[in-house]
């Protein structure tokens, strides 16, 4: 579902910058079998010459998890005051050498405001708040839960599961705490996603999910079945 949102967002973003006005995500959730979003639109017509830095692609190998987002415009030149567009390299999966499926356009910045998510926090654990007021919020525990898997997102587009990764190498799942250890042990960030409970959202590059993945499988085996068993023994 997070790109559902970026491509609903991308959508807002492109519609907004038509008339000179630029979006600012407040918060952008998935629920139930819909998303959400609460964006904030602003007459900026100097930021609208930056939009392509925050829309792009996402390419997503054929064959396995692995994916590149890149937005459709970067700075460069000798002061970095020049847009520039961005090639896709290598342009097949490294991983597995096939080509790229290509999902998008969507938007490529924050799915949220921390500040704001960070003061509805406060509020809903305040039971004599009265703007809102508690009483009146039936789903208050609900909130809280989404708001608190939110605010501890990683700013970074869309994530792997543990099950498109096991089901490439074969093997069964690991546990979701030791693959994240795994990654903040080799020096990168990683968090959850609130609409997907196995979703690994990180700023670490394929190849060193799949390192920590490889490790995993190679140390926990796939059991053979019976079957497979009395024909190794023939």
């Amino acid at each position: 579902q997070e790109l559902a949102l970026r491509i609903l967002l991308h959508t807002i973003a492109v519609s907004a910058a038509r008339y000179g006005r630029t979006i600012r995500p407040v918060l952008s959730v998935g629920m139930a079998f819909y998303v959400r979003v609460f964006v904030e639109i602003h007459n900026d017509k100097r930021g609208v010459n930056d939009l392509s830095l925050n829309i792009g692609h996402v390419y997503q190998s054929a064959q396995c998890s692995s994916f590149v987002t890149l937005p459709h415009g970067q700075m460069g030149g000798s002061k970095g005051n020049v847009y520039q567009s961005i090639r896709l390299t290598p342009s097949v999966c490294p991983e597995t050498g096939s080509p790229f499926k290509v999902g998008g356009p969507m938007w490529l910045g924050p799915l949220h405001d921390k500040d704001v998510v960070k003061t509805a926090l406060e509020r809903l654990s305040d039971s004599s708040c009265k703007s809102p007021n508690m009483e009146w919020i039936a789903t208050q525990s609900r909130l809280q839960g989404l708001l608190t898997s939110v605010s501890e997102e990683l700013e970074v587009p869309l994530y792997y599961t543990l099950a498109g990764l096991s089901k490439t190498l074969h093997c069964t799942s690991p546990p979701l705490k030791a693959i994240q250890s795994a990654i903040i042990n080799a020096g990168y960030k990683v968090s959850g996603y609130h609409k997907e409970p196995t979703a690994i959202k990180t700023d670490a590059p394929d190849h060193v999910v799949w390192d920590v993945m490889r490790a995993w499988a190679a140390k926990n085996p796939p059991k053979k079945t019976p079957n497979e068993e009395s024909a190794a023994a023939k």
